[in-house]
């Protein structure tokens, strides 16, 4: 049986209620007003976008620039 989310913080926004939510551990859930917004299962956006960002360097090399 599936553990129950524990919430581990919470505020109000102006886009809503943002929850940040755990169970078992390792597993982790933001909401906001019930929608979710990213999970630790779920990291397809993030691949996709990462793919984009390299493609768009066309092989170029990347400056990382000390502030």
């Amino acid at each position: 049986m599936t553990k129950p989310w524990q919430t581990i913080d919470s505020d109000h926004t102006a886009d809503g209620f943002l929850e940040l939510r755990q169970r078992n551990g390792s597993d982790f859930l933001i909401t906001i007003d019930g929608r979710v917004l990213m999970n630790s299962y779920a990291g397809r956006s993030e691949v996709l976008l990462s793919k984009l960002a390299c493609n768009s360097m066309n092989n170029k090399k990347g400056n990382i620039s000390k502030s």
